[in-house]
Formats: C-alpha cells, sequence, structure tokens
C-alpha cells in the first residue's frame, strides 16, 4: 500500500512540473511554378523537445478540414502539391496534458509561365542545300527539344536550334520545366537559289562615236545571297560571219544581293549580238544570250493634246549629241519653225516638241529622219495627228416644285471653251411669248466656258453654239415638266440592341416639318404623340437615332408643301451573345478565325482582329504591334481585316484576341445627320499555340449526368487524350480515352495528363471534392429603374446583367436566358424574346434567368433578381439656419417629407443632424429597393450661418431742437443681423432714429436670426423758450427736460450783462427766477448747458411775471 503511494505521489508530481516552451513557428514559401508545386516548410523555434508535434495545413477559406497534415516529433513538416491560394498554418505541441498552439497565415503565388515560342529558319548556307529550324522561346522555361519528321525521332537536344536539314515537314516538340510538352508544325523549305541577269540597258546619249557602255545586273533569288567569287563571260557576235570575240572577269567579292557590271563595246553602223553568262560558286549559271548592240539612233513620232487639236512629239534615243531633223512628209500648212524656232537643230534633248498647249499643229501625215553627230540615220514611223470631234454634255432640269420653269447646261471635254451661244429655230410657246429667235445666250455662259441657262419655261430648245477653236455645234435640250415624286424612308437598326435608325427624303426638295403620330409603347413612354421631330432635319433629311423597334406612322411635309404619311417598320440591332459568330479553328501551332455574323447590323460592316498587350492590356496590331486607340474606328494599320463568312487562315500569333464589328447607322439630324459609326465586340478568345487546360468541373447540375463525375475542359487540337497517372500522390492510372468525363471518382487529390493531337501533353493536379460546379448562375442584383413620376412600368436591358450571372465562366461557353417564372426557366419554355428592350409588367418584376453550356447542353444553372421601379426622393428647399453663440442646432432633411435613407456630408445617416459650426451640409436622401439598391435624390444644401445676442455699444444724439432730432445707436462686434425699434413692436434694419421730438426713449435692439434682444435708454433734450414764475403752477420753474439722465450734466444762468445768476445740476427741479431768494425781473437770460459728453450748448429764454 505504501508502494502504490508512493508511486501515486511520483506520477502526479510529474504531470504537475510538465511545462511546454513559448515557441514559435517559421514558415518558407516555395510558389506554384509548376501545377500543384508550391511549398510550405514550417519549422518550429524554440519547441519542446520531448513533445509531440501536430502539423495542419488548411486552404483558405476551409478552415475546418486541414488538406494536408502530420503527427510526428519532428521540428518541422514539409506541405507539397499545394495550388496558388492562401493557407493557415496550425501547430500544436502537446506534452503530457499540456498543449500549446501557433498559427500563421501564407500565400502561395501562382508563377507558372506557359511555354510558348516561335519556329524560325536559316537556310542561308553555302547553296542552300540544308537548313536550320531555330526555336525562339518567348514565355516559359524550355528543358528539352524534339525534332520528329515522318513520325521517327531525328534528335533529342537542349540546345535550341536544329541544324543541317534537308527541306521537309518537320514537328517540333519542346518540353518545359514542369513537363508540360508544346508541339509546332514547321515545314522548312529551303530556297531554291538562282541567278538572274537583267535586260541590257543602252545610254539614251553616247559619248563615243566608236563605243557604246552596256550594264547588266546580277541578282540571286530572293532569300539567298550571292556565292562569290562570280565568273562572267561576254560572247561578242559579229556581223559577215566574224569569228566570236570572248572575254571574261572574275569577282571575288561584292555586295551580297547584286553585283553591276559595265562593258564597253568597239562600234561602227553595223548592229551586232553579244551572249552573256555568269558562273558562280555553287557552279550555277545563268544565262543572258542574243543582247543586241545597234550604234544607230532611233526615233519615234507621237502627239499630245492641244488646244483645238495636238502638237507633235519626235523622240530620239541611242543618239550621239547632237542631232538635227528634217521633214520627210508634213501637211501642206505645217511649217516646222513656226511650230518649233529651234527647227531643224542641232538638239541634245531626247524629246523635241512642234507645237505647244495653245498652238496645234496642223492636221494630217508626218515623217521625220534624223542626223546625229556621229551622221548616224534613224526614220521615224509615219504618223498621222487627226482632228476628233468634242461630244459636248448637255441636259435640262426642272426647278421642281410644280414649276413651269428650269435649267439648261452644255459643257465640252478637254476644258473646251463656249465662246458664243443662241437659241434657233425651236423654242417652247412659253418662250416665245416674250422673246423672239434667234436669242442670246452669250451672258448665260461662264468664266469656264460653260453654259448655264436658268429660268426657262419647260419644253425643247435647239441652240447653236462656237467653241474657243471656231467649231460648230447645235444640240436639241428638253427641260422636262416637273413631277411629284415620293417621299422615301429608309431604316438601319442602331447601334444598340431592339433599338433603330431612321431617314426620310422628299424627291422634291427638302423637308420642312416632320410628326411622329403613332409609334411603338417604348416610343411612347417618352414621348407622347402628336410628337414634333422638325428638330431633326438637317440640309432638308430626316434623320432619326436610338428609335425602339416597331411600328411609326410620320406626317411630313417638303419645301414645295407635299405632305405625305409615311408608316415604316424599324428594326432593331439584333445583337448576338458575346462569342456568337466566331468560329475558330485550332491547328497544330496555329489557328484559322472565321466571322460567321448573321445579325442586321450589315450597312458598310467590317471586322476587325487585335490582339492584347498582355502587360499594358492595351489592343493592337496583330502583326505589327501598332496600338489601337478606343476612341477611333479600327483600320489595317491598327487590326486585320476579316470578312464574313471567310476564313483566315494559318495565324501564328498567341495572346487573348477580339474581333470589333464597325457598321453603320442613321446619326440624329440634330447631331448632323448623315451616318453614325457602332463598335461592338463580338467577342474574345484566346490561342497558346499548345494545350491548355481551361478549368477542371463538377457535373454536379441538373441534368448533369452521372454522380461524382469531373469534366476536364481542354483547349487545344482535337481529339483529346485523357488519363490519370496519380492518386494522393501514389501511382494510378486511369485511362479515359477521348472521354473528357471521368465517372464516379472517390474524393482525393488526382494528377491528370491531357495530350492533343498534336502530341502537346499538359498535367494539373485537382482535389476531387472541391471542384467549382460546370455551370454557375450568380445572383443578380441591378439597380432599381429610377423615376421622378409614379409611373409603375418601365423599359430594361436584362443583358446587362448577364456578366453578374455568369461570374468568372466564359461567355464563349455559356448561354443565358431570361424567363419570367421558374418552371419555364427549368423546361425552357416562353423566353423573353426581347431582353434588351424587355418592357416590366409589374413592379418589383422578377426575372429568372437560366444559364445553359454551350457543349455540356444538359448541364445547366438558374438564378432570379427583381427590378424594381424606384420613386426619386425630392427635398423641398431649406432657407438658411443660424446658431447663436455657438449653441448647438438640430436641422432636418426635411419639413414635409420622410424617405427610407440619409446620407449628410458630416457621413451621419439621420433625418436631422445636430450642428454648432457655420458653414454649407449637404443631404441625400434615398428611397431603397432590394438588396442595397436605391434612388438618391439630387443633393441638398442647408446653409448655417453664425449669429449672435446684439451687445450695445453706444447711443449718439443730434437733439436741442424742437422735432428733429435723431438717435443713432451702435452694437458691438458680433455675427448677427440686427434690428432697431423704439417701441418694441416696429423694428427696422436701419441704426438711425430721426424726426425726434425731445424725450426718454427706450431702444430696442434685437437679432433678425432670434438669438437674443436687449433695450438701453436714451434721451433728446432741449429747452423752453419761457416760463412764468407766478405760482399757479404752471410753468413756474425753468429747466432742461429729462436732465436728470444725464447725471454729469450743469446750466449756468447770466442775467443780460453777464451776471451768473445761478447754477443747476441733473438733479434740480429747475430755477424759479430769483437770486439769493429775490425775484428778478422779467427779461431775457442766456445759459450754457454744459453736457456729460463734453458738448456745450448756449442759447437764452424769456421770464414774463
Amino acid at each position: 500500500m505504501k508502494f502504490k503511494s508512493l508511486l501515486l505521489f511520483l506520477f502526479f508530481s510529474t504531470v504537475g512540473f510538465c511545462q511546454l516552451n513559448d515557441f514559435s513557428i517559421q514558415t518558407t514559401i516555395t510558389n506554384q511554378g509548376c501545377s500543384n508545386s508550391g511549398k510550405i516548410k514550417t519549422e518550429i523555434q524554440n519547441g519542446t523537445l520531448s513533445a509531440s508535434n501536430v502539423y495542419k495545413i488548411f486552404k483558405l477559406p476551409n478552415i475546418i478540414i486541414p488538406i494536408q497534415g502530420s503527427n510526428t516529433s519532428e521540428p518541422q513538416f514539409i506541405a507539397t502539391g499545394l495550388e496558388a491560394g492562401d493557407y493557415k498554418v496550425v501547430v500544436t505541441q502537446t506534452l503530457g496534458n499540456a498543449t500549446l498552439s501557433k498559427e500563421t497565415s501564407v500565400t502561395i503565388l501562382n508563377q507558372i509561365v506557359d511555354l510558348t515560342y516561335s519556329l524560325l529558319k536559316d537556310d542561308s548556307s553555302t547553296c542552300n542545300q540544308t537548313g536550320s529550324i531555330v526555336v525562339n522561346v518567348l514565355t516559359g522555361n524550355a528543358d528539352t527539344y524534339f525534332l520528329y519528321q515522318n513520325n521517327q525521332l531525328v534528335v533529342t537536344q537542349t540546345t535550341n536550334e536544329f541544324t543541317n536539314l534537308s527541306a521537309g515537314i518537320y514537328l517540333v516538340r519542346i518540353k518545359d520545366i514542369c513537363g508540360n510538352i508544346v508541339p509546332q508544325v514547321y515545314n522548312l523549305i529551303l530556297t531554291p537559289s538562282s541567278l538572274s541577269i537583267s535586260n541590257s540597258s543602252n545610254p539614251t546619249f553616247t559619248s563615243s562615236c566608236n563605243n557604246i557602255t552596256v550594264s547588266n545586273t546580277i541578282t540571286p533569288s530572293i532569300g539567298t545571297n550571292l556565292a562569290y567569287p562570280l565568273t562572267v563571260i561576254y560572247t561578242v557576235h559579229l556581223p559577215n560571219n566574224v569569228p566570236a570575240i570572248i572575254s571574261s572577269q572574275i569577282f571575288t567579292t561584292g555586295s551580297s544581293d547584286l553585283l553591276n557590271l559595265s562593258k564597253d563595246f568597239p562600234v561602227n553602223n553595223e548592229a551586232f549580238t553579244f551572249d552573256l553568262s555568269v558562273t558562280d560558286n555553287c557552279n550555277r549559271i545563268a544565262l543572258s544570250p542574243g543582247n543586241i548592240i545597234d550604234p544607230n539612233p532611233k526615233v519615234v513620232l507621237s502627239d499630245k493634246v492641244a488646244k483645238c487639236g495636238k502638237l507633235l512629239t519626235v523622240a530620239v534615243s541611242n543618239f550621239s549629241p547632237n542631232y538635227t531633223i528634217s521633214f520627210l512628209e508634213s501637211p501642206l500648212d505645217f511649217v516646222a519653225t513656226t511650230s518649233n524656232p529651234l527647227h531643224p537643230g542641232p538638239f541634245a534633248s531626247a524629246s523635241n516638241e512642234y507645237g505647244d498647249l495653245n498652238n496645234r499643229v496642223p492636221f494630217g501625215w508626218y515623217h521625220v529622219q534624223i542626223v546625229d553627230a556621229c551622221g548616224r540615220t534613224a526614220i521615224s514611223n509615219r504618223f498621222e495627228i487627226k482632228d476628233i470631234p468634242l461630244i459636248p454634255s448637255k441636259g435640262g432640269v426642272n426647278k421642281g416644285c410644280n414649276s413651269l420653269f428650269g435649267n439648261i447646261y452644255i459643257a465640252l471635254p478637254n476644258n473646251r471653251k463656249i465662246v458664243s451661244a443662241q437659241i434657233i429655230i425651236t423654242a417652247p410657246p412659253a418662250f416665245l411669248i416674250s422673246n423672239t429667235l434667234p436669242y442670246n445666250l452669250v451672258s448665260s455662259i461662264n468664266a469656264n466656258g460653260v453654259l448655264f441657262a436658268v429660268n426657262l419655261p419647260i419644253g425643247l430648245y435647239h441652240i447653236k453654239f462656237i467653241d474657243e477653236c471656231g467649231v460648230i455645234y447645235e444640240v436639241d435640250v428638253t427641260i422636262p415638266p416637273s413631277v411629284t415624286k415620293p417621299f422615301v424612308a429608309s431604316t438601319l437598326p442602331n447601334c444598340d440592341s431592339g433599338i433603330g435608325s431612321i431617314k426620310i427624303t422628299s424627291g422634291n426638295g427638302a423637308l420642312t416639318s416632320a410628326i411622329v403620330t403613332n409609334a411603338p409603347p417604348a416610343y411612347l413612354i417618352q414621348h407622347p404623340v402628336p410628337y414634333n421631330i422638325s428638330a431633326y432635319i438637317s440640309t432638308g433629311i430626316l434623320s432619326i437615332n436610338n428609335l425602339p423597334e416597331g411600328d411609326y406612322v410620320f406626317i411630313c411635309k417638303d419645301i414645295c408643301g407635299n405632305e405625305a404619311t409615311i408608316s415604316s417598320k424599324v428594326e432593331g440591332y439584333r445583337r448576338a451573345q458575346s462569342g456568337e459568330g466566331i468560329v475558330v479553328t485550332r491547328n497544330c501551332g496555329s489557328f484559322d478565325i472565321k466571322v460567321s455574323d448573321t445579325s442586321n447590323g450589315t450597312s458598310s460592316q467590317t471586322y476587325w482582329l487585335q490582339v492584347q498587350n498582355s502587360i499594358t492590356l492595351a489592343w493592337h496590331h496583330p502583326n505589327t504591334g501598332v496600338v489601337y486607340d478606343e476612341t477611333i474606328i479600327p483600320s489595317a494599320l491598327n487590326s486585320i481585316e476579316l470578312t464574313n463568312n471567310v476564313t483566315l487562315y494559318n495565324l501564328t500569333k498567341i495572346g487573348n484576341f477580339r474581333i470589333i464589328k464597325v457598321f453603320q447607322s442613321y446619326n440624329d439630324g440634330n447631331m448632323g445627320g448623315g451616318m453614325k459609326n457602332c463598335k461592338e465586340t463580338l467577342g474574345e478568345f484566346q490561342f497558346t499555340s499548345g494545350l491548355r487546360i481551361k478549368g477542371v468541373y463538377s457535373s454536379d447540375c441538373p441534368g448533369g449526368g452521372a454522380l461524382s463525375a469531373v469534366i476536364l475542359d481542354a483547349e487545344g487540337v482535337a481529339p483529346y487524350h485523357f488519363t490519370i497517372y496519380m492518386k494522393d500522390d501514389l501511382p494510378y492510372t486511369l485511362d479515359n480515352g477521348t472521354n473528357n468525363t471521368f465517372l464516379n471518382l472517390q474524393p482525393g487529390k488526382y494528377d491528370f495528363l491531357i495530350e492533343d493531337f498534336c502530341t502537346a501533353t499538359k498535367t494539373s493536379t485537382y482535389t476531387v471534392g472541391t471542384l467549382p460546379k460546370l455551370t454557375q448562375a450568380f445572383q443578380a442584383n441591378p439597380p432599381p429603374i429610377c423615376k421622378v413620376d409614379n409611373s409603375q412600368a418601365d423599359f430594361f436591358d436584362l443583358t446587362t446583367q448577364e456578366s453578374t450571372i455568369l461570374g468568372a465562366q466564359d461567355p464563349n461557353y455559356y448561354k443565358v436566358i431570361y424567363y419570367l417564372s421558374q418552371n419555364d426557366a427549368d423546361s425552357q419554355t416562353n423566353p423573353i424574346t426581347n431582353p434588351v428592350n424587355f418592357l416590366t409588367v409589374q413592379n418589383p418584376q422578377t426575372i429568372f434567368a437560366r444559364v445553359n453550356h454551350k457543349i455540356v447542353l444538359s448541364c445547366y444553372a438558374t438564378t432570379s433578381f427583381k427590378i424594381y421601379i424606384g420613386k426619386i426622393p425630392t427635398l423641398d428647399p431649406s432657407p438658411p439656419i443660424y446658431i447663436c453663440d455657438g449653441v448647438p442646432k438640430k436641422i432636418y432633411a426635411d419639413v414635409n417629407n420622410y424617405y427610407d435613407n440619409y446620407e449628410w456630408s458630416t457621413g451621419e445617416k439621420t433625418f436631422g443632424i445636430t450642428v454648432d459650426q457655420p458653414g454649407v451640409y449637404t443631404v441625400t436622401a434615398k428611397n431603397i429597393y432590394g438588396i442595397q439598391q436605391s434612388c438618391p435624390s439630387m443633393p441638398k444644401s442647408i446653409i448655417v450661418n453664425k449669429s449672435s445676442k446684439p451687445i450695445f455699444e453706444k447711443f449718439e444724439t443730434i437733439d436741442w431742437t424742437v422735432e428733429d432730432n435723431s438717435i443713432i445707436v451702435f452694437v458691438g462686434q458680433g455675427y448677427g443681423s440686427w434690428l432697431y425699434s423704439l417701441d418694441g413692436i416696429n423694428y427696422q434694419t436701419d441704426n438711425v432714429f430721426s424726426g425726434l421730438k425731445p424725450d426718454l426713449y427706450k431702444v430696442y435692439i434685437k437679432d433678425d436670426n432670434e438669438c437674443g434682444e436687449i433695450d438701453k435708454d436714451v434721451v433728446l433734450l432741449n429747452y423752453v423758450k419761457f416760463f412764468t414764475p407766478n405760482g399757479d403752477g404752471i410753468n413756474d420753474k425753468w429747466q432742461i427736460k429729462f436732465s436728470k439722465q444725464e447725471p454729469d450734466l450743469n446750466v449756468e444762468i447770466f442775467d443780460r450783462y453777464g451776471k451768473a445768476i445761478t447754477v443747476l445740476n441733473a438733479n434740480n427741479d429747475g430755477w424759479d427766477g430769483t437770486y439769493n431768494g429775490v425775484p428778478l425781473p422779467s427779461t431775457d437770460y442766456w445759459f450754457v448747458v454744459n453736457r456729460q459728453d463734453g458738448k456745450v450748448y448756449k442759447g437764452h429764454f424769456s421770464m414774463e411775471r
């Protein structure tokens, strides 16, 4: 029993002293350079050596189930096979009953760079018998280079150039450091190398009578070089069977692309030939036989157009300057020296003219002979200069608008001018009423020699006219009667789906007015009919853009007063869903692109292919790199033009591409009319030149098929071969053939291998059980349609929600369709036919969206969202608010209305706020609709000003009159707006009271902003003119009334001789008319008043007894 107690004591003592160090953890990250190649190395710092360690790695946001972990005594753990993302690392040490955990968060970056490369040839080797294929790695890291021909491996190497290759088709396969293989087919064409000899060229002028210099140029075929040394042999064949003369020359060096030859030949007066041969270092021979050397000159006659005829040109070549010309034949009236004062020469130029642009030579036959400085002669061709009659252009046009008059025009070609004209023989009766024939039309000939006669009666005219060369013409011209022509309407789709445009013209002249009398509901919501649209007439043409599609009726009037009712159906633009109509055919190392656009935007339609710069994200020309300015229309400078329904083959550029469509609609007349360019992106696509795994998905969706099905979405050249070669980091084989759907996979980590037709391979690792669904539909939350009125219906473009519904899913592989019920969405019945201009039928309107996968047709997802027609709040204006001496005051957003939410410039969100500082406060009211969506009011500003209670400073008075006295009130500094009153009832803003009688006044001062009021007494003084101290109780004493209000006031009284009688202070009742108790006589007395403010008043009064 004692032994057991001792054991228990020892056991509890050991447990009680178990203690873990306060350890820390350090992580080292290996970013993902290949698929799932990321690593997290976790090390315990200052840990307890005898403790057990549990490592857990969580892939955020999941913090419940670790993706990797270990229970070990080792102080470190390495988690491998991780994809890019955010992770949480938790390490727990345990010793006995004590545990301590530490955690940290780390990020593995995605640093995978796909291998891309281009292939170039080098066939510039000697004699071009073999060539090389050069691999230019653009992105990624190449590891091994394979070359195949006829399905046989030719070579495996680690360098980037395959050399000593014969012509043929090769398959290049490059393996990167991740084991992915990118193939590309290359047709190595060795450019045939040959030599060419140009035609021999003789000089126009010869500098010697005994020699001629002949030039030739030797060039190699395009893309090749001259192979020196070159051996040049001339073989001269003289006349009369003289033996041939052979000479040669060797050129050891020279330009790689051409060699200029020059050879002097002795000559007499006879022609002869020579052969030229060139042999290069590869024994390739070029021959140029039978080159003619003729020392004799050549002469050719031709003509040029001149005024009223032609001039003669004599062209001479191969002559020795100078030469003379003699005419062997010419018209009788031709005088050579008149036509060319330098005749007969000598001439040194290669061309001479007889006549000039204003002086023709006579018509007829010409034949000349020349003799050059060496005495050699040449005879020209026999040449005729002919007179070709001119055909005038003529016409008659009616002035329109049912006019009985019109205009006639007549013009001659070759700038020949009409100099006179008259109407003869025939003219309409209406013309002959006031005119006689012949009628002179010279005044109707303009400065260009064109006849333009205006305001002539309609009918037939016979006109005779003469040109500047004296040629006489007679023509018939008819001015037709006026015909009322129809109004013509033409429509084109506009740039936006469901929107169109229209142009209306009158064949009679300019439109003057236009009214819409009927239109589809979408138009009527904005413009009740009849609606005047005359403002859209420009240059006499009605042109309106942005019309909702439907049937319209217009009433138009033209300048002639004609009125027409025009019914026209405006067709809106039928925009294809993004990616539709683009067919990308992928080949081994290249792709073909075809636009198959079936939309109705066909006016002047063009299509443009661009590629995106992966760094700047700017779009540019795929070949030249010229950057596209998004504000302009694409052109061949910045894009490759495509033709609808025509395939463009063999594009090898890699990257993210897009196709822009441009077409035209009619522009608004008030914007200048004419045509308007519409521009839209038909879709985007990627080409990587290799194999790409676009995604791995779970088919967990309605109609998705078997449970636990995993779908691999690959992009390369079909057919593909799909296999699994590893599961949970252990060897595992599952060959799925060409089927990209793996069925009944158990949860776990799988390594997939895909190979395409071009033998490109791609590996990737995915964890089944955490894959995203193949098709997803995300919740949309469109903003409300905010209205100022109480309308409950409006048009809404449902397609604006497509990007939100699809999320990150590629729109090229998904299609969004809209319905009015969940049942319709599930059964794909009754879709909304015009989602771009959908008219709501209730408020709120629930829309159900179905997302279909374009390839796995059975897989879809649905979601729904609501469209609200909201009311825009209206906040009534508020007058300025005043705070009194910094005392806080509450201000309110409105007085008569209350809305769901308010946002103040202070950040507060209540109906009212308390302010204690002056300034401008803004508030916006909102009506809330749906999930955090709102219709906001226009911001309202409330001005808060300072104000205060008045502080009295002083009065200034102007008195000592009977009834024209004044009080001026001064208030100390403050922020108020002061008002002044003498009765506390009637207030004024002026601080001056005037026209007052002497009296005691109470002045009231208050702040107009209700911050307080004060009052002060003030007196206006004057004296009485006489008094009667007779004891009757009336005017018995003389005093200054209200003098008690000025305590320091005193009055000195004197008799007429200046003798001081008495002194009164402010508190005296007055003077009783005595001096030392003895009554003084009735007479005038003088006084001096010394006022409290220092002013002195003097005057006199009378005493009457």
